[in-house]
């Protein structure tokens, strides 16, 4: 025999089953208003002189899309498969095969820097890194790797204008992070 509920396991079973009443209801509510919206457009078209057979196609798809997304709201969302937050925010590591390389853009780094591969969606944390990355450029805290037959001018301009495709080597970020403190894992032998 089933044990009897708890008090606070009644009323979440109470406010559930509610919510799902509630979600059906609303639903039915929208499926009869869309279908007496289609049929009553459909006798309005008649009645003012429309073609039938465009009159009939029309009221086809009104009444066919009102299914549709009566069918597409069919599972309510408490039951909808529930969507892991922390597998979003937590990542299991870069390859170490990025300790390996020498150069890195500006991009790549910001995104190492917070334990996210490379060119994976950038997060609000990796574009403050990939900020502060530009600005150490700019102030000449982090010199950038310059590029064979590069004229002086376009050097200068990169440095004063960095971008994150800018590059710049693993020493240098090493260095410069030791300044400020930080030791990102990607940076540690």
């Amino acid at each position: 025999m089933d044990e009897p509920l708890a008090a606070d396991e009644a009323v979440a079973v109470a406010v559930h089953a509610s919510e799902r009443l509630n979600a059906r209801s609303v639903r039915n509510a929208a499926l009869g208003t869309g279908i007496v919206v289609a049929l009553g457009a459909a006798a309005w078209a008649i009645w003012s002189g429309d073609s039938v057979p465009m009159t009939v196609m029309l009221l086809y798809g009104m009444v066919a899309s009102t299914l549709a997304l009566y069918a597409a709201t069919a599972t309510p969302a408490a039951q909808a498969a529930p969507v892991s937050v922390a597998a979003e925010t937590t990542s299991p590591g870069t390859s170490e095969a990025w300790k390996l390389v020498e150069t890195l853009t500006v991009s790549d780094a910001s995104r190492l820097w917070c334990s996210i591969e490379p060119g994976a969606a950038a997060t609000q944390e990796t574009i403050a890194w990939g900020r502060a990355l530009l600005d150490a450029i700019t102030r000449e805290e982090l010199p950038i790797v310059l590029k064979p037959g590069a004229p002086k001018d376009a050097v200068d301009w990169e440095r004063k204008n960095p971008h994150y495709q800018t590059q710049v080597t693993r020493a240098s970020l090493k260095s410069w992070a030791n300044e400020h403190g930080h030791f990102p894992a990607f940076l540690q032998d």
